[in-house]
């Protein structure tokens, strides 16, 4: 429980400009949202701070198609589910 109100706390003290906190900060603090079973509006206030632009990689190919790396993105979920699916050694 106390976890919690302080998860909720930390989450009102974020400034209210978009971009501000780091996108690592702000993903730590929505999955320990998530464990800890945090209201709704905190979550709901920490996805709104996770900007797309944080993930954005320019597109600096020979041949550019989009203005971002979109195949980068959608790489990241597979590279990450590999990693957590492969056996420690």
């Amino acid at each position: 429980m106390e976890q919690r109100v302080l998860e909720e706390e930390i989450v009102t003290l974020l400034p209210i400009e978009r971009g501000i906190a780091t996108m690592r900060f702000v993903l730590g603090l929505l999955r320990t949202d998530m464990i800890l079973h945090a209201g709704v509006v905190y979550r709901d206030t920490l996805e709104k701070e996770a900007t797309h632009e944080d993930l954005l990689i320019p597109n600096t190919g020979n041949f550019v198609e989009t203005p971002y790396d979109v195949e980068c993105l959608e790489r990241m979920p597979t590279n990450t589910s590999v990693l957590t699916a492969s056996p420690k050694i």
